[in-house]
């Protein structure tokens, strides 16, 4: 399992979506404000979308499905979404390829015919 897991590592997305995971499910979803990593909030705003799916995400994580659906009413859904594309990403780096079957070259074929009929 570790030899199939350090294949889709290789891919950065995968190390990008396993590690911005860990962070959300490491912050407390019950703090008020979380360490803000969204450039709108950096900026002084007080909030975006983004950093409301983050917040809900951060609340599924922790098993607080109503909180996520009031941070964000699309938390799960992104959290959906995220799953699956590392499953696919998984998945991907874990394929083994056919060996492909060689055309077959039409002028190949039409010189031996003419060899042939010779």
């Amino acid at each position: 399992m570790w030899q199939k897991l350090s294949k889709a590592a290789k891919n950065p997305e995968f190390i990008i979506w396993i590690a911005a995971l860990a962070y959300l499910g490491g912050l407390s979803p019950f703090l008020d404000s979380p360490i803000p990593f969204c450039i709108p909030s950096l900026f002084g705003f007080d909030s975006c979308w983004g950093c409301g799916i983050g917040g809900s995400i951060t609340h599924v994580l922790h098993g607080d499905f109503v909180g996520s659906v009031d941070y964000h009413p699309l938390g799960i859904l992104a959290l959906g979404v995220i799953v699956y594309r590392l499953v696919t990403i998984y998945k991907d780096a874990n394929r083994t390829v056919p060996m492909p079957i060689p055309a077959k070259d039409e002028s190949a074929e039409q010189d031996s015919e003419q060899n042939n009929n010779n």
